[in-house]
């Protein structure tokens, strides 16, 4: 039923874990984190009705939107842009600085005992990314394309789950309340480090203030019109610094986003009369070639 349950396919995580966890048990011990999932369910079972999947979002499509988000130790950042199926007056960036004591617990050489990896961070930007295309380009079942040069988050987001329940599945957690919201479809794509040099910046100026950073950023990679430099709104903060510290806040009623409607086409006329019916034509003798 996950295909047609909006934003479901992330929340395996807890579930997959619990099975994998006690192979040869008879009986299951349920963890205070796998009964919040189940209530996760209930609840989504419970709001059907107001959710109902389109067509569109159950087959590949055209991006409306495509960015690239980066993080570093210090923080995230990335970029979302619209092609011609979607909706933007510019060009947007965002970045996040981590607050120390999330930064501080990176696992490195000389932090063994952290609790959050480097991966963990790269999928930290791509929920923020989400979250700050939810509230600038609030269009509903709309698809975007956002390319990592991070291997393990766009696995992470292509499956829908970790292995582990870490900080990565609390993420992947908030990733489904946010497009069961928005009716949002993530496609994530991989990309070569190199070459991610927009979303590296902003994950990495955390030295220059806003207006220098956009100066910088429009020096170094123009576009028409400029950059617009956007900021999460201290909700969407609590909600991915709750995510990477592992904390199972209550799953809260993903109301659908109130966005633009959809534009009629750019040609045709408004309405049509019915087309007659017309006779079947008879089957060819020679079938056509694929």
């Amino acid at each position: 039923m996950s295909p047609a349950l909006q934003g479901t396919r992330y929340l395996f995580s807890v579930l997959q874990h619990v099975l994998t966890d006690q192979p040869r048990s008879s009986r299951l011990r349920l963890s205070h984190l796998v009964k919040h999932a189940l209530l996760d369910w209930a609840h989504i079972a419970a709001d059907l009705s107001s959710h109902p999947m389109p067509i569109a979002s159950l087959v590949p499509r055209a991006p409306h939107y495509v960015g690239a988000v980066d993080a570093s130790g210090i923080g995230c950042g990335g970029f979302w842009v619209a092609t011609h199926h979607g909706q933007l007056p510019a060009p947007i960036v965002f970045r996040y600085a981590f607050p120390k004591d999330i930064s501080s617990q990176l696992v490195s050489t000389a932090n063994p005992s952290g609790t959050i990896t480097n991966s963990d961070f790269e999928l930290a930007a791509v929920a923020l990314g989400l979250a700050i295309l939810q509230q600038h380009a609030p269009k509903q079942h709309t698809c975007a394309f956002a390319a990592s040069d991070n291997t393990p988050t766009v696995a992470w987001c292509n499956k829908g789950s970790t292995s582990l329940v870490g900080a990565n599945a609390h993420l992947l957690r908030w990733m489904a309340q946010l497009t069961r919201a928005s009716g949002l479809t993530l496609k994530p794509v991989s990309v070569p480090g190199n070459s991610n040099h927009v979303a590296d910046f902003c994950s990495q100026s955390f030295d220059l203030p806003d207006q220098d950073f956009l100066l910088e950023l429009n020096k170094r990679f123009p576009t028409t019109p400029f950059w617009q430099l956007v900021h999460p709104t201290p909700e969407t903060g609590h909600s991915m610094i709750s995510a990477l510290s592992c904390k199972m806040s209550r799953w809260h009623s993903a109301h659908h986003v109130k966005g633009v409607t959809e534009q009629p086409p750019l040609s045709g006329t408004p309405s049509v009369p019915p087309l007659a019916w017309t006779p079947p034509c008879p089957s060819a003798a020679t079938p056509s070639q694929p």
